[in-house]
């Protein structure tokens, strides 16, 4: 229910809000108590050549959040309101703080809960965007034909690999050999959120970037072309001819901590029965990003190496190198025009099985904030591994790490209690070398995946045969009947989230992602 003019009651603004706790605490100041939910936004400014740059990161309300509700961990989950300009939340029930307890909030059809016991003046829940927050869809069948012009230029039909990356929309567009017939959206398009069209009036560019393979990186810039964007037309190809340039390049080296040998070792050892058999891909990559300073993994981004393309968590950005990993120097071409953009390095290894269809992707990620021209590749991340339990309020177990898939619940009237053990720490403290746990539920249907629901724990104590001690809550009341399986995140980056600040972050974020087997909800 939106509600307005409850400020007197709430201590917020006039603005509209979520929730109806007519019967909640009045603190003696006329306040709720409140924690921070909002948007961290990186959009863009335009420069005086019509280019645009990021902007400063900005912290706001969210705006399209349809729901927030708060509770005791075994508690019932009640409306809570939210200022949808301040990002606050207040908090209607007495004494709810003294113990853990949980947030749920509703953003893009997604369930996210989060299970914790902040401080709450430092309480802030994050979601990243990037980009206009404003994004209209583009005319049907629209695009570029890009021509570019000048020496060196490839002649259409003779890319190699070659991307069209837009600012301000952060779309990354793969056209292969031939940029003159771009379309919007191109057969693989990656974005951050949802397909927006690139718009002048806020000085948004595209940049064409060509590859070239040498040594050991597959795909270096050797070459590009950057344009602000025209308008677009339906059914219209645009014709611009932007200057091919390609100036002198740059290195970056790259530094490792655990190299792709042992990183394999783990990842399969982890998965045991689950794991594919397959080769994994094992890269590092480099480029530019909307900011530095959102969450490290903000999509399920494509990462191909040869004829194997496989949708890896990581930051949205331009590539300028991949390269095997464990390559400690790349050379490339880093357009000048997007200088002001930050670097950002992705080291990463993952494999895939399949199940009805659909790819489920294990991985080891790092995403670096370089130290100039140097990069630190931390894998160190720990994989959940076996035993990974449901255990249900009745104190029945349900194994997600054994041999088969489709194991079937009776009942999920009631919420789970997750429990998995973490392989051995990699070389650094047993209670420093993870942060939180992100579990989250998909559905799978017709071979794709569907995110439904984000459980998140900063409750990180683990025993000393390395199993959380505090189980992640997982509830899966409401879904409907089908096949779902859970992907269970270990995340380093966010040092501050055991007392609920998750703004904070490392220079490097590392996160390692393992799925369950499948469960059938009846």
């Amino acid at each position: 229910m939106l509600l307005a003019g409850c400020n007197s009651i709430f201590g917020l603004n006039d603005n509209a809000k979520l929730g109806d706790p007519t019967d909640g605490p009045i603190l003696a100041d006329g306040k709720l108590d409140t924690f921070k939910l909002r948007y961290l936004l990186a959009d863009t400014v335009v420069l005086a050549d019509s280019f645009n740059e990021p902007a400063a990161l900005a912290a706001i309300g969210i705006a399209d959040l349809t729901s927030v509700r708060v509770g005791a961990l075994d508690g019932e989950l009640i409306d809570a309101p939210y200022d949808p300009e301040t990002g606050d939340v207040g908090i209607p029930i007495v004494n709810l703080t003294t113990a853990p307890w949980r947030v749920r909030y509703t953003l893009a059809g997604v369930d996210h809960q989060v299970q914790w016991q902040p401080v709450l003046a430092d309480a802030k829940l994050v979601e990243p965007f990037l980009g206009h927050q404003d994004q209209p869809t583009p005319p049907a069948d629209s695009g570029y034909n890009i021509q570019p012009t000048g020496a060196g230029a490839p002649p259409i039909g003779t890319f190699t690999g070659a991307r069209v990356f837009t600012t301000g929309t952060y779309l990354d567009m793969r056209v292969g050999a031939s940029p003159s017939t771009t379309t919007i959206p191109a057969p693989t398009t990656t974005f951050f959120r949802s397909l927006g069209a690139p718009q002048p009036g806020t000085g948004d560019a595209a940049v064409l970037v060509n590859y070239a393979a040498a040594g050991t990186c597959g795909a270096r810039v050797n070459g590009y072309a950057q344009f602000v964007v025209p308008g677009l037309q339906a059914g219209t190809k645009v014709l611009v001819n932007p200057a091919w340039k390609t100036p002198v390049g740059v290195t970056q080296t790259f530094a490792f901590k655990n190299t792709g040998a042992v990183v394999s070792a783990r990842l399969f050892g982890a998965l045991g029965t689950r794991a594919s058999g397959q080769a994994p891909l094992a890269v590092v990559e480099h480029g530019v990003t909307a900011s530095t300073e959102v969450p490290g993994v903000v999509i399920d981004r494509p990462v191909t190496v040869g004829a194997t393309t496989l949708a890896v968590p990581g930051p949205h950005m331009l590539l300028l190198s991949q390269c095997d990993l464990g390559t400690t120097t790349s050379t490339f071409i880093s357009p000048n025009e997007l200088a002001k953009f930050p670097p950002v390095t992705h080291g990463l290894l993952a494999e895939r099985r399949i199940v009805d269809g659909a790819s489920l992707v294990s991985s080891v990620v790092s995403v670096a904030k370089p130290n100039g021209t140097a990069s630190e590749i931390d894998l160190r991340a720990p994989l959940a591994v076996d035993p990974i339990t449901l255990t249900a309020v009745d104190a029945t177990q349900t194994s997600l790490s054994g041999d088969t898939d489709g194991i079937a619940l009776s009942s999920v009237a009631l919420p789970f209690g997750l429990t998995f053990a973490l392989e051995p720490n990699q070389g650094v403290n047993l209670q420093t070398d993870f942060d939180q746990f992100e579990v989250t539920v998909f559905r799978i249907a017709a071979g794709a995946l569907t995110k439904k629901r984000v459980f998140v724990s900063a409750e990180v104590a683990i025993d000393g045969n390395r199993v959380n001690t505090t189980p992640v809550q997982v509830d899966l009341a409401g879904l409907s009947s089908g096949t779902y399986v859970l992907g269970i995140r270990t995340i380093k980056g966010t040092p501050n989230a055991l007392r609920g600040d998750y703004e904070q972050l490392d220079p490097v974020y590392s996160a390692s992602t393992v799925f369950t087997r499948t469960i059938v909800i009846p």
